[in-house]
């Protein structure tokens, strides 16, 4: 994962900066305490993101612009077909009706029309992109206003990613087995947190694994694969502290170290 999709804090405990995808989690490699990262990037630090946070408003405005464009376009492209259509009917009215008068007629709109599109006053380029540009209650069109739950802190240290070696989630994928039969079980607890392999043992029920907040990470019907629904692996599966593992009906299932 690139940078741009990673954001950076500091360990609470010791103040070592490190860097990790949004909503992850890791173990500060300096002191060992456990961090939590915050869903996006308005929640972090903006002292260790301020480029982050730069590069996050200059595409902001590069999307505005490019949105008022096409508009501007379209409008022009239209003022000309409709002075296309005016004209070319009036050419039209001239031919059937012949004569010199409609000739003259002819003559003298085109020349009108020529002499008001003099006297129209040019808009402005600089009102046009000062229109385009967004600030806040302050006035500040420089940076965008975050929140922060972190205090001034002395950084130290290289900035390292406490998720490296891991499958990106900040979990290690597991070296050992269980089989659960139905019942409801805590991670952390009944089992240790890891990535699993969840493999069908015997009858049929529905499995979930939910994360601390209750939000869903698994929730599938174990059973015969010939019917409809029903799987017999569901691989990778995250599981984190403080969620649990529900299994229900007559199922009963392993949860093993990832092939």
């Amino acid at each position: 994962m690139e940078n741009r999709d990673k954001v950076v804090v500091a360990c609470p405990k010791c103040g070592q900066k490190l860097r990790c995808e949004f909503g992850g989690a890791g173990t500060c490699p300096k002191c060992g305490t456990r961090v939590e990262f915050p869903e996006n990037i308005y929640q972090a630090d903006p002292a260790l993101n301020r480029d982050a946070m730069q590069r996050i408003v200059a595409q902001q405005r590069t999307k505005e612009s490019e949105s008022i464009q096409p508009d501007k376009k379209r409008v022009k492209k239209k003022k000309k077909s409709i002075m296309k259509k005016i004209i070319v009917t009036i050419l039209a009215l001239a031919i059937i009706g012949g004569g010199a008068f409609g000739a003259l007629k002819l003559k003298d709109f085109l020349s009108n029309k020529n002499a008001a599109s003099m006297d129209e006053p040019a808009v402005s380029s600089q009102e046009s992109d000062d229109s385009d540009v967004q600030t806040d209650e302050s006035g500040n069109t420089d940076f965008l206003k975050i929140s922060s739950d972190f205090g001034h802190i002395d950084y130290n240290g290289p900035v390292v990613d406490p998720t490296e070696g891991t499958n990106g989630s900040g979990l290690e994928d597991s070296t050992q087995s269980y089989e659960f039969s139905a019942g409801v079980y805590e991670i952390g607890k009944d089992i240790a947190p890891g990535v699993y392999n969840i493999t069908l043992v015997s009858g049929s029920g529905n499995c979930f694994v939910r994360k601390p907040d209750g939000r869903s990470v698994v929730n599938e019907i174990f059973g015969d694969t010939s019917q409809t629904g029903h799987i017999a692996v569901y691989r990778n599966a995250k599981l984190m502290t403080g969620g649990e593992v529900e299994i229900g009906g007559g199922l009963t299932v392993s949860f093993g170290p990832p092939s």
